[in-house]
């Protein structure tokens, strides 16, 4: 049932995601000394349990998705600026794996700030992507990662254009495929709001669409047999948004 609860906790703590697993509500975050925290909420907003992780690497929970199971979870951490961490975790909040991700080229990995870079395929299959080298634009690749329940990796393909420059903005699951998207710059060096499908097995790039607005793409709808897009417009008119259908 619906519910509007208030919760104090003691310290300080930023929560950054929240799902409903099942029954119950995951809120995931992280603390001003390096801990993490997930708060487990029932269906009516009671807490059910409450933990702090403290890794040896201060990692900040960002992103949270559901497995298949529709009991267990996976964390996305971010580890400073260079690498990412996948944690998968039980009800009870014990974590099951552990696995970390680290930039190719050893420098920033770009990531939008509602971190739509990890999500679920099915029958407990998952994919990641991020950009990275974004210090370096004649450099910058989009790596996208498929993994199974078990945290192995099963396909991995690294997108770079030789007419564009592709930077991620997040992820979205359609019929049979997965929609990369985010902005393309190509030689006037403005960037335009652009999506880069690939099947689920990472094999193959079966297309390639670039939106007249400007800006970027910043979330991606597949409905029946069409695209609902989200962009914005930040480089020109900070602030402006639009929406755009395929």
């Amino acid at each position: 049932m619906p519910f509007l609860n208030r919760y104090n906790k003691e310290g300080y703590y930023k929560y950054f995601s929240s799902l409903k697993v099942g029954t119950s509500i995951y809120n995931i975050g992280a603390g001003v000394i390096g801990d993490s925290v997930i708060t487990k909420l029932d269906s009516d907003g009671n807490v059910v349990w409450d933990k702090a992780y403290l890794f040896d690497e201060k990692i900040i929970f960002r992103k949270i998705v559901a497995c298949s199971n529709n009991s267990d979870f996976i964390v996305l951490g971010l580890i400073g600026n260079a690498r990412m961490s996948l944690i998968r975790f039980n009800s009870q909040g014990t974590i099951l794996w552990k696995k970390q991700f680290d930039s190719v080229y050893d420098s920033d990995i770009y990531t939008s700030k509602d971190q739509n870079v990890l999500i679920g395929i099915g029958n407990d299959d998952y994919v990641l992507a991020f950009s990275e080298g974004i210090h370096d634009p004649q450099n910058i690749i989009t790596v996208v990662i498929k993994f199974n329940g078990s945290g192995v990796i099963t396909a991995q393909k690294t997108v770079k254009s030789p007419d564009f420059t592709f930077l991620l903005s997040g992820i979205a699951k359609g019929n049979n495929k997965i929609g990369l998207y985010g902005s393309m710059v190509d030689d006037d060096e403005i960037p335009n709001a652009g999506i880069i499908e690939l099947d689920f097995n990472l094999n193959t790039i079966l297309n390639v669409l670039e939106a007249p607005n400007r800006g970027s793409a910043n979330h991606l709808i597949y409905k029946n047999q069409g695209y609902y897009v989200h962009c914005s417009y930040d480089h020109l008119n900070p602030g402006v948004t639009d929406e755009v259908f395929f």
